[in-house]
């Protein structure tokens, strides 16, 4: 025992690492093997990369598309929507992008000699794209922990991880689009919200495979890093983070600035956390182009100014004293608050803030809907699409974030007792998650098919079939005509003829 003990201390961290790393991939090949599709959603994170290094030819097939559909007048509101959408929000997913763009290239030689197999290389080129985006994620994950250097840190990780590979399994309802206040009442809200935290479908668990999922994996680093005073290496970790999803990117800012102006104001006054906050919206409000297309432009300049003005107020408060003194004084109603909340710790602090807010936002949000005409396409469109998903999207970036944190407090707590989990801890944390590793190991060997490539190449074959049979007069939305234009685009940008002339005849 003493041996083992010895053994654990010296190498525990590692070997705790080691179970994040491969349960993580574990259930991420299980999303994978279950979820991946030849679908327009997945064709786009590919184009993605093909519009980093093809910019100006992927915007003009993209602007050709959304003229032919105009012109023919037979494709309906949602549809044309969806199409601009989809156009404007190319550079959402820049990092995933040029992932699967980097992979792709590694493939192009076998398949360049048979164009006719284009349809594998598609198949390959994403589902492998899929799996080393994750690496990439869930390795920065491991070596942000690496830095921290912190045994509970650690073990709060692990067992974060192990929970969303147990809640794959769970028997409960996939949920695709986080309309959570998109209800009819009250308790089907609840009833959405709790399925979705416990089951979190292929689009929201951070072990899944689209770019918000590695997002959501990655704002655990970003919390774990604030809770460990590093404040500025949160704030860059963000900005790198709005390379993998820029709209998410935006929301976190947003939180983490109105967090750290109720809790901590005066970390802002260290240059290079304030400048780190600056280059993050700076570089936020520059290159979103998707919630023009969402919400309006006057929508979006009223946030984005609004959040400017909100930067603004904060730094005169901090640098004018006769200012500070009245609004943020030991006996002021933001004092007292501050006071209270830093009582109940770093950590405890945030995650009561994240609740707040998450509760603020969705009962915003719900206000905002209820005012809507959602019988006429305009209102509805943005009521389906931004503000009935705005607080569940939400919800599922911030959740692994709150999850760790709970972990983490639970933990903190075991360890702050005396007793025999504080004593045999180093032995029994590691034991049991080493337990559970080996139970989803083998339950993932069970799920995982050896299909998923066939399966994807499958429907862009299907999508072939479609492109041979002539031109497409109209698009329906969230349909299978949206993937072939997608899979139309992909293909003439690689150079595989110009499959997108005979369709936009």
């Amino acid at each position: 025992m003493s041996l083992l003990r010895q053994f654990l201390h010296r190498h525990g961290q590692i070997l705790i690492l080691a179970i994040v790393l491969i349960s993580g991939f574990a259930t991420n090949l299980n999303f994978i093997s279950t979820g991946a599709r030849g679908s327009d959603d997945n064709l786009l994170f590919y184009i993605s990369g093909l519009n980093v290094f093809h910019e100006k030819e992927v915007l003009a097939l993209n602007n050709r598309a959304v003229k032919h559909f105009k012109q023919k007048g037979k494709t309906r509101p949602h549809a044309m929507k969806r199409l601009i959408l989809h156009r404007d929000y190319l550079n959402e997913y820049t990092l995933p992008g040029i992932i699967h763009y980097g992979v792709s290239r590694v493939f192009k030689p076998l398949f360049d000699p048979i164009p006719s197999l284009y349809p594998m290389y598609l198949a390959q080129s994403i589902t492998i794209g899929f799996v080393a985006s994750f690496a990439f994620a869930l390795s920065l994950l491991i070596g942000i922990f690496y830095f921290i250097r912190n045994s509970v840190f650690s073990w709060a990780l692990g067992v974060t991880i192990i929970l969303y590979g147990i809640a794959f399994y769970l028997p409960l309802k996939d949920n695709s689009f986080a309309h959570l206040v998109l209800q009819n009442s009250f308790w089907d809200m609840a009833k959405n919200t709790i399925e979705m935290l416990l089951h979190p479908s292929t689009q929201f668990s951070p072990l899944s495979f689209p770019p918000r999922s590695n997002f959501a994996l990655l704002m655990i680093g970003v919390f774990a890093l604030r809770w460990n005073n590093a404040y500025f290496l949160s704030y860059l970790l963000v900005i790198l983070l709005s390379f993998i999803h820029l709209s998410s990117s935006g929301m976190l800012l947003a939180l983490l600035f109105g967090m750290d102006v109720v809790l901590r104001p005066e970390i802002f006054r260290t240059p290079k956390i304030a400048i780190a906050l600056l280059v993050g919206m700076t570089s936020f409000v520059l290159r979103e182009s998707m919630f023009d297309s969402l919400i309006g432009t006057n929508a979006l300049y009223f946030l984005i100014g609004g959040t400017i003005a909100l930067c603004a107020v904060v730094f005169a408060v901090l640098k004018t004293s006769s200012l500070h003194n009245a609004l943020l004084g030991d006996t002021s109603l933001y004092a007292v608050t501050q006071k209270w909340l830093l009582a109940r710790g770093t950590v405890g602090a945030d995650l009561i803030l994240l609740i707040l807010v998450w509760l603020a936002i969705a009962i915003l949000t719900y206000g905002v809907i209820s005012q809507l005409n959602t019988e006429l396409f305009e209102p509805w469109f943005k009521a389906y699409n931004f503000w009935g998903r705005l607080a569940g999207r939400l919800l599922m970036v911030i959740a692994p974030a709150m999850l760790f944190g709970i972990c983490l407090l639970t933990l903190g707590k075991l360890m702050a007792r005396e007793g025999a989990f504080k004593h045999h801890s180093i032995i029994v944390v590691p034991g049991l998650l080493t337990f559970m590793l080996g139970i989803l190991v083998w339950q993932s060997a069970n799920t995982i098919s050896a299909d998923t490539m066939p399966r994807i190449a499958s429907d862009f074959f299907k999508a072939e079939k479609r492109i041979s049979k002539g031109p497409m007069p109209k698009l329906k939305a969230m349909g299978f005509s949206e993937a072939v234009l997608y899979y139309a685009i992909s293909k003439t940008v690689d150079g595989r003829g110009r499959p997108l002339d005979r369709l936009l005849r």
